[in-house]
């Protein structure tokens, strides 16, 4: 049996709801709508993984304190910045679920499958 590096330990990540997404998303001056961006988070919610959505908007948040926007008119309403799917536009965190779920796909098409500790090689597999 072939052992590959613990790292590649799929973890498991709690579900975020829209009170994370809120205190992490980059205030603006003027509207931005609370209860329109929750019904905008909930549904991107059902075909995107919340913790992507949190990533992406800590990166927006990142990008928006770089660029010295917080808290002006130019950080987008949160509420059409999940309508126009933004959070697309950042690459998903390097320990995310969706990154776990490439690595089990990969690593199954060269023979390998997580046992719950370790990397075992696929019985039966001639790869």
């Amino acid at each position: 049996m072939g052992k590959l590096s613990d790292a590649l330990m799929p973890v498991s990540i709690p579900e975020f709801t829209f009170s994370d997404f809120w205190k992490v998303y980059p205030k603006r001056k003027g509207a931005n709508p609370k209860a329109t961006a929750e019904k905008k988070y909930f549904l991107a919610t059902k075909t995107v993984d919340s913790e992507r959505i949190i990533n992406s908007a800590k990166a927006y948040a990142d990008e928006c304190r770089e660029t010295d926007i917080i808290e002006t008119p130019f950080v987008c309403q949160a509420a059409t910045w999940l309508n126009q799917k933004r959070y697309e536009d950042y690459a998903p965190d390097p320990g995310s679920k969706e990154r776990t779920a490439k690595i089990a796909e990969d690593m199954k098409k060269r023979g390998w499958e997580w046992s719950g500790q370790k990397w075992e090689k696929i019985e039966g597999d001639h790869s």
